[in-house]
């Protein structure tokens, strides 16, 4: 700063625009301010020239020496970890370690406090170190050429790549991570423009937290480049593999299934099996299928996937598949007994191997075993658990799909106030994401339930805007909230459809969201419609079609076996709000 100071005082007709401009593009260090011009002293006593300050110190590393060399190849270590940002002690003494021996680690100790001494790093705290931008810039534009470069970024991408495997195997997730995200993002950039060795598996797990704090659509930008260096076909399966998982995040089912068919066929074509790897296809599979309402092709997805994860004795993957096959039993099969002991199953798994992922997964469709069943207050336990385990791995992610749905219960137990308030910071704070328009749907219910009916037709509006065309559940829940909306107005509404604003009354959304619903066999989301429906013609003094729809309500319910409705019916409740909600993979 000092020398940047006298420079543009010296020579008033360069503005500090065009000064930083010829910084970045002369070389850093070749411009004359940093060799001194303008400057008539130094306030460190240093040389005027930054070059041959940093070369007069580098210079007291003894090359011939273990420690001299140890700690040169530091500090181009440090350097390929992104400048002015804390890197983690325990990483750089990782990276210049040949092996794990007492006499390497003191070897590496030493080349630290070496080169902290001569001033190229700074300690904080004691257990990281940071490297300012001049030194980073001054290390790898002219001490290392480029064979050191790259031997200095390999040991960084591997030491890197071993610290995020351990992590996940100690925490069973990548929400979180053993050093700056900054840091991962800048060494995985430079590794991909390099196109080092190991960076596809580096960028794969850089997806994988990216996708657990909601980033979906950085995390799908790096599995592609991942994708197009991948140098072998455990590489590109992996990737394709977390890009299926991604594409599910987004909403992209469709495209979610092409890429799991895709690397099914892959895997089953390679000279040798790879068993959990098909095995993690099989449920990306699966769990496309679910979400596109094809249940048959889902289960059998699940089911082979389970019979290939024990034949392996993988207990991860076998918890994943039953936790599928529940979710596909009691959301399109009616099978809820079945359904409840598979995911029983899966949680005691996920539990006995500490993954926690698994288990708040496990604890959000528990959660909706009892929405589906009608018992609220049940589901608002389940979803509660999820919730707080999320938020204790700070998985964004996840956090926002058990929130959403835990406001979904407090809609369907008259808390409207509470489910407004953080349904409405959720909105705000999460894009890109598969559940917004069930957030949106959600909301406008409760906004419903507050009688606050323009708010809830703009949010009606945003579930039928954003839900998947291929997902009948998600259209026909967005209909249904115009027609709860409607009926609460007690005249027609606008509606964007089709391009075009039309005016609909109640009963012309509520016979929108039966035809999805009809249409996806979705028996218990067709016999709430024609319960609420029945209700509002019986406001209107419509007492015979009112009677026929509440009856065919009742019929559907016993069909899709759903006692607790069958019995509410029977006890001639008016229509109690609907249930919704978002199953969890």
């Amino acid at each position: 700063l000092h020398l940047a100071g006298g420079f543009l005082q010296r020579y008033p007709e360069i503005s500090p625009a065009a000064y930083l401009f010829q910084l970045r593009d002369g070389g850093l260090f070749h411009h004359p301010s940093l060799q001194g011009w303008g400057s008539s002293h130094s306030p460190t006593g240093h040389d005027l020239n930054v070059a041959r300050t940093f070369a007069f110190s580098l210079q007291q590393f003894a090359a011939d020496s273990s420690e001299g060399q140890m700690a040169q190849q530091l500090l181009l270590c440090a350097a390929c970890f992104a400048p002015g940002e804390p890197v983690p002690k325990s990483l750089l003494l990782a990276a210049v370690r040949k092996d794990d021996s007492v006499l390497q680690l003191l070897l590496a100790e030493d080349a630290l406090a070496r080169v902290v001494a001569l001033g190229f790093l700074k300690l904080e705290a004691g257990t990281t170190a940071v490297m300012h931008r001049l030194v980073s810039a001054y290390t790898l534009g002219m001490v290392a050429d480029a064979g050191q470069r790259l031997v200095a970024q390999t040991a960084v991408v591997r030491t890197i790549h071993h610290a995020l495997l351990e992590h996940q195997r100690q925490e069973g997730h990548l929400s979180t991570i053993p050093l700056s995200a900054v840091h991962l993002r800048h060494v995985t950039d430079e590794a991909i423009a390099a196109q080092l060795p190991g960076v596809t598996q580096l960028a794969i797990l850089l997806a994988r937290h990216l996708q657990s704090i909601g980033s979906y659509t950085d995390a799908a930008l790096y599995l592609r480049q991942a994708l197009a260096g991948a140098q072998d076909d455990a590489s590109q399966v992996d990737a394709l593999i977390a890009l299926a998982g991604v594409q599910e995040s987004l909403g992209h089912d469709e495209a979610s299934l092409e890429t799991a068919v895709k690397v099914i066929a892959k895997l089953k074509q390679l000279p040798t099996t790879h068993p959990i790897q098909l095995a993690e296809a099989l449920y990306r599979q699966g769990w496309a299928h679910f979400r596109l309402g094809q249940a048959e092709a889902a289960l059998i997805a699940a089911q082979e996937g389970l019979r290939l994860s024990q034949s392996v004795q993988n207990v991860k993957e076998t918890a994943r598949h039953l936790n599928l096959l529940g979710v596909v039993n009691y959301y399109w099969l009616g099978r809820y007994e079945t359904a409840v002991s598979q995911l029983q199953e899966s949680l005691l798994l996920f539990q006995q191997l500490g993954h926690r992922v698994g288990e708040l997964s496990t604890y959000n469709n528990m959660g909706e075993v009892a929405r589906i069943q009608g018992d609220f207050t049940l589901a608002a336990r389940y979803y509660e658990q999820a919730l707080v385990l999320s938020r204790a791995i700070h998985n964004r992610s996840r956090e926002a799909l058990n929130l959403s749905n835990w406001c979904g219960a407090q809609v369907r137990l008259g808390n409207y106030e509470t489910a407004v308030s953080e349904l409405e910071t959720l909105i705000q704070t999460t894009s890109d994401w598969f559940g917004l328009s069930d957030a949106y749907r959600i909301l406008a219910e409760a906004y419903v339930g507050q009688n606050q009916v323009a708010p809830a037709l703009a949010a009606a509006q945003h579930a039928l805007d954003l839900a998947q065309r291929n997902n009948p559940a998600e259209t026909g829940r967005a209909w249904r909230a115009f027609g709860s909306v409607a009926a609460k107005m007690g005249q027609p509404i606008a509606i964007k459809h089709d391009d075009s604003h039309q005016f609909m009354t109640a009963a012309d959304c509520f016979r929108q969201a039966i035809t999805f619903f009809a249409g996806a066999n979705l028996g218990r989301d067709h016999a709430i419609i024609l319960w609420q429906w029945s209700d509002y013609l019986q406001e209107k003094g419509q007492q015979a079609e009112g009677q026929a729809m509440r009856q065919q309500a009742h019929d559907l319910f016993q069909q899709s076996n759903l006692p607790l409705f069958v019995a509410k019916l029977a006890e001639k409740r008016p229509f109690a709000q609907t249930i919704f909600g978002t199953e969890q993979s």
